[in-house]
């Protein structure tokens, strides 16, 4: 006997064959029976708790309808279509100007090094 049998038993969701084999081992298993008591318990609590919250209405954004409809007509956020964009013109590479610094990417392992322009040198 498995711990799926034991919750699809207590959910009610074997079948009918199967679930006469469980109750054949729950009534030799007393260790076993009490589990499921608990379990049942435990099911019959919670669905008391979140009672108030499965009775409200579907929000309108989480409507099956909505869904397949978005998934139809899919928006592009302006900062998804700026992010490809800077990608396509070249900003992608692994060398980044932020702040007047250089950044050396490679791998996990990022070091930045001051570049001041053309003529070189390092001020600090």
């Amino acid at each position: 006997m498995t711990e799926d049998d034991i919750h699809a038993f207590v959910d009610d969701a074997l079948p009918l064959e199967r679930r006469a084999e469980v109750e054949r081992f729950l009534a030799l298993n007393q260790d076993a029976m009490q589990r499921v008591a608990a379990f049942a318990a435990q099911r019959t609590a919670l669905r008391a708790a979140l009672a108030p919250i499965a009775a409200e209405p579907i929000p309108p954004a989480l409507n099956l309808a909505h869904l397949i409809e978005q998934q139809r007509h899919p928006t592009v956020s302006v900062s998804s279509f700026l992010r490809l964009a800077i990608r396509r013109c070249g900003g992608a590479d692994p060398w980044h100007r932020r702040c007047g610094r250089v950044v050396y990417a490679r791998g996990d392992l990022k070091r930045t090094k001051r570049h001041d322009g053309p003529g070189g040198g390092s001020q600090r």
